[in-house]
């Protein structure tokens, strides 16, 4: 899935609270359909990093692609602690 359109929430500008949009969460996200190999997972992404590293092609996830998921992982996992840490007065 990918979303249509920035939402506040995610950019720190607005209350992670709030109605879900008419048409739910389908009016804010596309579907992309995934079509892949029958190869395990885990062995392909190795095998891509390894021919990678020896030139032998080029890397399907990018390092700004890798940075960018990691920034939106540290951003999600501080907000589920400040949510619970205000949730939860201790």
């Amino acid at each position: 899935m990918r979303l249509r359109q920035a939402l506040p929430a995610l950019s720190g500008e607005g209350d992670l609270g709030g109605a879900m949009p008419e048409g739910g969460l389908a009016a804010l996200v596309d579907r992309i359909p995934l079509v892949g190999a029958r190869e395990e997972p885990l062995r392909m992404e190795l095998g891509n990093f390894r021919d990678a590293c020896l030139g032998r092609g080029e890397p399907a996830v990018t390092g700004r692609d890798g940075r960018e998921a990691l920034a939106v992982t540290l951003s999600i996992e501080e907000r589920i602690r400040a949510h619970v840490a205000h949730s939860h007065p201790s």
